[in-house]
């Protein structure tokens, strides 16, 4: 699965589908630095086939949707420390 998030962050992640039929539930657990909560106007969700070939990379497009702000849901921040990761920086405790 790669996600396209509007800052121009690619996400990916080697998810195995175990089943068969429509993936019904995705879940995104995010995490704003200092708790600072910025709009989120859409995010992009492409499911791909896997080459298993080194290293593991997508091959085929499977799937893509464009989910709206207004098709998505933002819960309240949870309690508790959290580490911080930007994709093309440090990780932060």
């Amino acid at each position: 699965m790669i996600v396209f998030f509007p800052w121009t962050i690619w996400l990916g992640d080697d998810w195995q589908c175990t089943e068969t039929g429509p993936v019904e539930d995705i879940h995104f657990w995010i995490s704003w630095w200092g708790d600072n909560i910025e709009l989120i106007p859409f995010i992009n969700i492409s499911i791909y086939s896997n080459n298993d070939t080194a290293p593991s990379h997508p091959e085929e497009l499977l799937w893509t949707y464009t989910f709206s702000d207004y098709e998505f849901n933002i819960t309240a921040p949870e309690v508790g420390d959290q580490g911080f990761y930007t994709p093309d920086g440090p990780w932060e405790e």
